[in-house]
Formats: structure tokens, C-alpha cells, sequence
């Protein structure tokens, strides 16, 4: 119970500008790609490095992240706007 209670002011003294995540469970896929996640602990990595276009709110419906909105084209095309001004971790733009 006592390094319970500690546990806040040492996340509080931690150095700014780094983070350091730890995982009791090693990743499933060798790759830091979404398309091969396989695992929770695949699907927690992923997330903490890279966003996706769409995501589910707490009532289950669609909404943008890095899409900003969309629409269907047809029965097999889904016509995506991205959002501005998001960059890539090399500065580029998306």
C-alpha cells in the first residue's frame, strides 16, 4: 500500500520531454505496422505511435481522426479527406 501511494510522485519526478512505456508482455508482430498487429499488446504499441483515420466514440459511432470526412463513391469506393497540417515523424507533410 505504501508504494502504492508513492507511485504518483515518482511519475510526477520522471524527466519531461521522454517517455518511457513498459509492457509485461512482448509484441506479437516483428513490425511497427497497424496492417499486422495481432495481439492487445500489438494494438496498445501501435496506438501510442501512429493514429488511424476513424475511430469509435463511446456510443459506437464512426468518427474522424486523421480523416476529416467522407463519403461513398460507389458500392466498392470510399472517398477519404485527410486532415491538414499533419506530419509525418520526418517533418513531411501526410
Amino acid at each position: 500500500m505504501v508504494a502504492a501511494r508513492k507511485a504518483p510522485a515518482l511519475i510526477a519526478a520522471s524527466p519531461k520531454g521522454r517517455i518511457i512505456y513498459g509492457q509485461a508482455e512482448p509484441p506479437t508482430s516483428a513490425q511497427w505496422d497497424d496492417q499486422t498487429v495481432f495481439g492487445l499488446v500489438d494494438f496498445q504499441v501501435a496506438g501510442l505511435v501512429q493514429d488511424r483515420l476513424f475511430e469509435f466514440d463511446e456510443n459506437m459511432k464512426v468518427v474522424p481522426r486523421l480523416a476529416t470526412d467522407w463519403k461513398y463513391v460507389d458500392a466498392g469506393t470510399l472517398e477519404i479527406n485527410l486532415r491538414k497540417g499533419v506530419k509525418y515523424h520526418d517533418g513531411e507533410d501526410f
